[in-house]
């Protein structure tokens, strides 16, 4: 059972938070009310102050794996252009040879020679097929030599 004189008491500090201790009700101007409605404020500041301390490091931590994460993939971007790069100079030099070889082997064979530009849209692999299939011909165009002269 609560006594009448701690009906002020008990609704001080159930309301506490929202009561401003400079402009209390009359029926609530007792020094025990003030004092509890001023720990309450105090201990609402401290609150206050503790979360917009825990939301400023938050933001700092957040921040500083956004950067992590950031200056990773400036790193993987870079090394994968890099690697790009060599990748594509390789293909470049491979599908170079290939061709030079193409237009060597339809030179000897008398063959007209397929355009640069058009050997240029052919995968690697049809570039070698047509590589074994000229050296085939050549092949078979000295074979019939070597039985028609002995």
């Amino acid at each position: 059972m609560v006594a009448p004189g701690d009906f002020h008491l008990l609704f001080g500090l159930n309301n506490g938070s929202d009561l401003d201790p400079d402009h209390l009700p009359a029926t609530l101007c007792r020094p025990e009310i003030e004092e509890a409605v001023e720990i309450l404020e105090m201990l609402t500041q401290d609150e206050i102050r503790r979360a917009m301390y825990e939301d400023r490091e938050k933001a700092r931590r957040d921040a500083a794996s956004w950067q992590s994460a950031l200056e990773h993939w400036k790193h993987a971007a870079t090394t994968g252009r890099a690697e790009g790069r060599a990748e594509g100079r390789a293909e470049g030099r491979a599908e170079g040879e290939l061709i030079g070889q193409i237009h060597a082997y339809q030179h000897v064979l008398g063959q007209q020679q397929t355009p640069v530009d058009h050997l240029t849209t052919m995968s690697l692999d049809e570039l070698t097929s047509l590589v074994d299939q000229l050296r085939s011909q050549l092949n078979g165009q000295e074979n019939d030599e070597s039985r028609n002269n002995p």
